[in-house]
């Protein structure tokens, strides 16, 4: 099989996305997302063009947000993470991140979904030569390798470990 999809997994809290940002910031073959703090809200950040969307509603928001524990996102970042998602089938990169599959894919079906199955999907099939990198916390890894059927993926845990 030519494709590889990474499972990129640890605690909360510990560190993921600062890694991938700093992995990603030297390299001009990755593409996807990532969802850095940024002046105390989450932002969904394009590593490929390097462009910032609004992504956790502040307390003044009026926008649509959907709720998960503490937070609250604006579905516009959910829309622009999806877009992401949906153009990466027709336009492949080297790497693809998304940061990250959470409660709200797995358990709710909401979030980043169906663009995220449907990625997942394509890059289960033998022609895709592209890497998919998708950051789970380790609470919820053994349910998404259960519900996208990624029993074949490579799990890195702790610390990012790929060129």
């Amino acid at each position: 099989m030519n494709n590889r999809i990474y499972l990129f997994t640890a605690p909360v809290r510990s560190g993921k996305t600062t890694q991938l940002l700093d992995w990603s910031a030297t390299r001009n073959d990755v593409g996807g997302f990532l969802t850095p703090d940024k002046d105390g809200l989450r932002i969904l950040y394009d590593v490929q063009k390097k462009i910032v969307h609004p992504f956790q509603a502040d307390e003044e928001s009026k926008e649509d947000t959907v709720a998960i524990g503490r937070f609250c996102f604006l579905k516009q970042g959910f829309e622009a993470g999806k877009t992401l998602l949906r153009n990466v089938i027709s336009n492949p990169v080297p790497w693809f991140i998304v940061d990250e599959v959470g409660k709200l894919e797995i358990e709710q079906g909401k979030g980043f979904e169906p663009e995220l199955s449907a990625t997942i999907a394509h890059y289960h099939q033998e022609k895709e030569t592209g890497n998919l990198l998708l950051l789970i916390r380790d609470s919820l890894l053994n349910k998404a390798i259960d519900q996208y059927k990624l029993q074949g993926a490579t799990i890195l845990t702790g610390k990012l470990s790929i060129t």
